[in-house]
């Protein structure tokens, strides 16, 4: 079974849920070119000031009927 593993990086100029939203549709399209059966979008949190609680999370989506999971670090 193919697995799709994305990693992307949130900065100072974009947000958290544009950034997953913008990637979960280019990991779907990554898993629909190889086959691949399950996505995991890493993304990275960067942004000064925010805590561990805030950054740290895993989100199990369904975009376009593909099953990602997205983990926040």
């Amino acid at each position: 079974m193919k697995r799709v593993i994305e990693c992307k990086v949130v900065g100072d100029k974009s947000g958290l849920e544009a950034v997953i939203a913008k990637e979960e549709l280019q990991t779907a399209y990554c898993m629909d070119a190889c086959g691949g059966a399950r996505g995991h979008l890493a993304v990275f949190d960067l942004r000064p000031g925010r805590s561990w609680e805030a950054r740290i999370f895993r989100r199990d989506t369904r975009p376009d009927e593909v099953s990602i999971t997205v983990w926040g670090m």
